[in-house]
């Protein structure tokens, strides 16, 4: 069905063009400022007539045509999702494809009871996984850069006065600056480390930032198509965790071996400590609850005195915690959260429901995505060393010709594993002790 120029969509469509070629240009005016301070003026000239003025191009007016791109990409990302807060505001949360809104709302109209999915939602388990890309070149210091200027363009539609104006185009070539002098790709081929620190960057710096917007989204959107239902809580909320190939390709990387596979899992777990150990500070913060005007439970007092043989003060939610921290590298996984489940019940007990909510239910969801591993690694190997394991292991349990295993035929080693499978425990001598 072909929509008219008068649609509302179509409007908004016209509007997001607007904006991105504003924006544009507003950037490629600050960036053409940054290269004109450098001395490249040839670049300069060439970004600012639009790639008009051309005839020879030094490296300099090719890393300046690259940038180009790059902040048309940038913005691009950020009009993208202003337009889509602004469709909707004026069309309805389930006017937005792919997103919560209308995935519920198709639900509802289908005819499912909202009891029936709330029961469904808790099922779902999602697990994006990072793969290695070799030509995944950008360097996550140039990443940080760009999300620098995405959020400048954000705060640029909050400004009211020409100072901020100034100030803020002043931001604007700083970042440009740095990102000019910083160097938009590796100079060397990527090691194993600088996959990780990649892979880090995304999990340590903007996995916790968007984690509690996402459990937002989904819980508005309940509450807008079925306003009557009570809100889903966190238990109710899809299981979420990460993989990733980084430190685990071993078929496909000559440099990933059994120790790298182990140095990146110490590395990941230490990170995961990192970004725990500073949510709980946050935490503390924001537990100011003074006992003077809430009691403080009996449970709470007890744990206070086993951890730091004190009386509880005036804060005791906040002393609790930041024992908490003293003690998390103490604690097996389990254990820290029944803690975070025992500081819910003592919140809740007080009535504080709401700063149980909003401060430590998305801790607890971050911890049951990273738990102290951060992410799963998946272990890929040769198909040879899963061969030779094998055929170990048939030897060990008597099995004809296991020795020659790896020279079997194909259609020899199907037959023998297909049949192997339907029996209760596979690949075992008869007289193997079992547990």
């Amino acid at each position: 069905m072909k929509q008219s120029s008068s649609s509302p969509y179509i409007q908004l469509v016209e509007k997001g063009l607007a904006q991105v070629m504003e924006e544009h240009a507003f950037l490629i005016r600050a960036f053409v400022d940054v290269l004109r301070s450098k001395g490249e003026e040839k670049a300069a000239l060439l970004i600012q007539s639009d790639f008009k003025e051309i005839d020879s191009l030094n490296d300099a007016c090719v890393q300046a045509i690259s940038f180009s791109f790059q902040l048309l990409n940038l913005a691009e990302e950020h009009v993208a999702n202003s337009i889509r807060r602004t469709r909707e505001a004026q069309l309805g949360i389930s006017a937005e494809r792919g997103h919560w809104g209308d995935y519920l709302n198709r639900l509802k109209e289908a005819g499912f009871e909202p009891q029936i999915v709330r029961k469904k939602l808790g099922t779902i388990e999602v697990e994006p996984v990072f793969t290695k890309h070799p030509t995944e070149a950008k360097r996550w210091s140039v990443l940080d850069l760009h999300r620098e200027i995405v959020r400048l363009l954000k705060k640029r539609e909050e400004i009211r006065t020409n100072h901020e104006g100034e100030h803020l185009t002043s931001r604007i070539r700083a970042v440009l600056e740095r990102l000019w002098l910083t160097g938009e790709i590796y100079l060397d081929k990527p090691k194993v480390e600088d996959e990780l620190n990649n892979l880090l960057y995304y999990l340590s710096e903007i996995l916790p930032t968007v984690f509690h917007r996402l459990d937002n989204n989904l819980r508005y959107a309940w509450q807008v198509i079925w306003p009557d239902e009570a809100p889903l809580e966190y238990p109710e909320l899809p299981y979420i965790q990460f993989g990733s190939w980084v430190g685990g390709d071993r078929d496909g990387h000559p440099f990933v071996t059994a120790e790298v596979t182990e140095e990146i899992l110490g590395k990941m777990r230490y990170s995961a400590i990192d970004i725990l150990k500073a949510r709980l500070k946050n935490l503390s913060q924001q537990l100011s609850l003074n006992s003077k005007y809430c009691d403080c439970p009996a449970e709470l007092s007890a744990q206070l005195k086993i951890w730091g043989n004190i009386e509880p003060g005036l804060e005791p939610w906040r002393d609790f915690v930041d024992l908490l921290i003293d003690k998390l590298d103490e604690l097996s996984a389990a254990e820290f959260k029944n803690h975070l489940e025992s500081l819910g019940r003592w919140l809740k007990s007080v009535n504080a429901h709401y700063t149980a909510g909003f401060y430590l239910d998305p801790l607890l969801r971050l911890f049951d995505c990273i738990g102290f591993h951060l992410a799963r690694i998946d272990i890929r190997q040769n198909s040879d060393f899963y061969e030779k394991a094998l055929s170990q292991i048939m030897e060990a349990a008597g099995i004809e010709e296991a020795e020659s295993y790896q020279e079997w035929p194909e259609d020899r080693k199907l037959t023998f594993l297909n049949r192997e499978l339907t029996t209760p425990r596979p690949l075992t001598h008869p007289s193997t002790k079992l547990p």
